[in-house]
């Protein structure tokens, strides 16, 4: 890299040099990448001289080349094409809970969502298991913080916002949001409209946006459904999401190998710093990770944990829906393959053979 003025466009970004058990031979951005293998890696050669790596945006696709036996491997399949899995012969299917999760976020600086109250009547106006069913086919798991239940982190005892059209109502009352004859609640002259941004082309977050929909619908909400590119969703800076252009974001987060989740809801995370869309700041919250980021001793840690949990899902800068269970799909002669929990399917490919 040395006699770059600026890195961003040195070839070192196209074929990077690591330590893995591949390196990047040929990369095409956004369409392909091709990785040989390192026969120097420190754990011995790799079984597979080359893996291929293509990028296909369309579920549908993906599947169409899987079942032609085109491609070997697809990881992380589309949960609404879980019941066609099992019509395909000669493949094996990888289910296991992995450290991701789909959440409703609320940007707090807006009037619609700023009182806690509307948050969580809007919460309790969904059925949750219901959406799980119809948009993930049972596939993905309920969650009740940031926190996967089999992590060591996940705190007990936490609010649980059961589905109670009444309670939302109430709470939507008690906010000073009144129903109309039409059904649409009303604070003086203003309607409770509410703007939802997701991304576009995602098949399942398409079908539970709809059922939330109906079911605000029904508790006296109107929500917009406004969904873009990834690009455009989650740019830094000038995305939808960076630049507060929404009311409620149904996101999709990738956590890491450590608990930690301060890129989410830190006070000096707003964007375009980190990732705290919703402009939340707790004084609970910042102590508590203060402890967490300072200590080895897990107890500690999981106390501190466990009062951030309380915390979220009290004041519900962000409600989180579900973990996902990823569906990995491979040829029945794809050997060597194990499912990790967290980030990436590809932690062994030094272990893969065909």
């Amino acid at each position: 890299l040395q006699g770059y003025a600026s890195i961003n466009h040195a070839d070192y970004n196209r074929l990077p040099i690591g330590t893995g058990a591949f390196r990047v031979a040929a990369y095409e951005p956004g369409v392909f990448v091709k990785f040989v293998a390192n026969e120097h890696y420190w754990r011995g050669a790799p079984r597979l001289r080359e893996i291929d790596y293509h990028v296909i945006p369309s579920a549908v696709t993906l599947l169409t080349q899987f079942r032609s036996h085109e491609i070997d491997f697809y990881p992380r399949a589309a949960a609404e094409q879980t019941l066609q899995f099992n019509t395909i012969p000669g493949t094996v299917v990888y289910r296991h809970p992995f450290s991701a999760f789909y959440d409703l976020g609320f940007n707090m600086g807006n009037p619609g969502v700023s009182d806690k109250r509307v948050r969580q009547a809007l919460i309790y106006a969904i059925d949750v298991p219901r959406i799980i069913h119809v948009a993930t086919h049972d596939v993905n798991l309920r969650a009740d913080s940031d926190q996967p239940p089999w992590r060591w982190s996940h705190a007990s005892g936490l609010t649980h916002y059961e589905y109670d059209p009444r309670l939302a109502g109430e709470l939507l009352d008690a906010a000073g949001w009144r129903a109309r004859p039409s059904g649409l609640r009303y604070k003086n002259v203003l309607p409770l409209r509410l703007v939802m941004a997701g991304a576009s082309g995602n098949a399942t977050q398409a079908a539970a946006q709809l059922i939330m929909q109906e079911e605000w619908r029904a508790s006296g909400v109107d929500v917009i459904i406004k969904n873009v590119p990834t690009s455009i969703l989650y740019a830094l800076g000038t995305g939808v999401l960076q630049s507060g252009n929404f009311d409620i974001a149904f996101e999709a987060t990738r956590e890491t190998s450590d608990p930690d989740n301060h890129r989410l809801y830190g006070c000096d995370m707003a964007p375009p710093i980190g990732w705290n869309t919703y402009h939340y700041c707790s004084p609970v919250i910042e102590q508590a990770e203060a402890i967490a980021l300072s200590s080895y001793d897990p107890s500690v840690r999981k106390a501190a944990y466990a009062r951030i949990q309380r915390a979220l899902t009290t004041d519900l800068p962000f409600y989180v829906l579900w973990f996902d269970r990823d569906q990995d799909i491979g040829n029945s002669d794809f050997r060597g393959y194990r499912p990790g929990t967290t980030a990436s399917a590809f932690w062994n490919v030094w272990e893969w053979s065909i």
